[in-house]
């Protein structure tokens, strides 16, 4: 397993948001009003979730435009060679610890 494929596992700690953002994501490049309105939440969250996913290192920004009014709209994507775990809660604590364990990886 190379360092660089998997530089970065996520697991997903009780949050449906990030959640569905990171599914989302794992398929398709979004902007964050699309993800807000796919999860039915508000703008503010999504861009609660996305900053933190930036911080952390698991997403990016791969696309920027410029709308109306100088208005403008990032596309986010996982980072490349990103690996994101979601697994169920009843799996998550003993999953994040045998990740941090085997991989040596922060996990989230």
């Amino acid at each position: 397993m190379s360092t660089a494929t998997h530089s970065f596992i996520s697991s997903v700690k009780k949050g449906w948001v990030r959640d569905g953002i990171l599914r989302s994501l794992a398929r398709n490049p979004s902007t964050l009003t699309a993800l807000a309105s796919a999860l039915g939440v508000s703008k503010s969250t999504v861009n609660y979730h996305l900053e933190n996913l930036l911080a952390r290192g698991a997403i990016e920004i791969v696309d920027t435009r410029v709308g109306r009014g100088g208005v403008v709209s990032n596309e986010y994507s996982l980072k490349e060679g990103s690996l994101v775990i979601l697994p169920s809660a009843d799996e998550e604590e003993e999953e994040l610890t045998s990740l941090e364990e085997v991989f040596g990886v922060e996990t989230l």
